[in-house]
């Protein structure tokens, strides 16, 4: 989601989305006996409503939750990964957002390579699957 600096009913909603926990409170309850249950938001397709927690399986599943230290939360792929060997070569000239921008730039080089064609990545079959002995 993106929000422009005078945009201030989109910017709060990106912000409280942004800085909400993990774990509902108000879903959460913890029982006499010592089990937590958390009501899920919607059941599941099998009618399941609440899931049960032993107190140390549920602290186990929370800790999952938070990042290791030292650890950047933005992974990068493909031409912008670390190893990517011409990495250094590549510099972004620009970053096109809007989308009939973007449209029409797509519909320019489909025409040009026509219509769906991509000489660099020819269509091929999928790989044939034989089992030893199946075909026997």
């Amino acid at each position: 989601m993106v929000a422009a600096a005078d945009q201030r009913a989109k910017l709060e909603r990106l912000c409280r989305y942004s800085t909400r926990p993990a774990v509902s409170t108000e879903r959460l309850s913890l029982t006499a006996q010592g089990p937590i249950h958390y009501r899920l938001k919607t059941p599941y397709r099998d009618g399941t409503t609440h899931v049960v927690f032993e107190p140390l399986d549920f602290i186990a599943r929370l800790a999952a939750l938070v990042p290791s230290p030292r650890v950047n939360l933005t992974r990068y792929h493909g031409v912008f990964a670390p190893p990517y060997h011409l990495r250094e070569q590549m510099k972004v000239i620009a970053s096109i957002e809007d989308p009939a921008a973007i449209k029409r730039i797509l519909a320019h080089l489909d025409h040009r390579q026509g219509a769906g064609q991509h000489p660099e990545h020819p269509p091929r079959a999928p790989p044939q699957l034989v089992l030893p002995g199946l075909l026997d």
